[in-house]
């Protein structure tokens, strides 16, 4: 579902694993947290965005809300540069 947003709406193309792709793209994390955001990605227009992704079969409740926008922070730079969009996507399977 992140990947089909990216696409649709912020016009990126495709989305990269931060794990898999941190070091290639100088990615730097803000400092304390282990916890990350899952994807990255370059706008067609320029500019990067963050995304989280969470799939869940239960309620999204405020507590899974915090824990996202916490995730989507976590990435302070791209290759020097701050990104331009971060955000996060749940999907809920009833």
């Amino acid at each position: 579902m992140t990947g089909v947003f990216s696409q649709q709406t912020v016009s990126v193309r495709f989305l990269m694993h931060v794990d898999r792709y941190a070091a290639r793209y100088g990615i730097q994390f803000a400092a304390n947290t282990r916890k990350r955001a899952d994807l990255f990605g370059e706008r067609q227009t320029g500019g990067w965005v963050v995304a989280e992704a969470k799939g869940r079969s239960g309620n999204i409740d405020d507590e899974l809300k915090e824990t996202m926008r916490a995730q989507k922070r976590t990435i302070r730079s791209i290759g020097g540069t701050p990104p331009a969009l971060a955000y996060a996507c749940a999907a809920h399977f009833p």
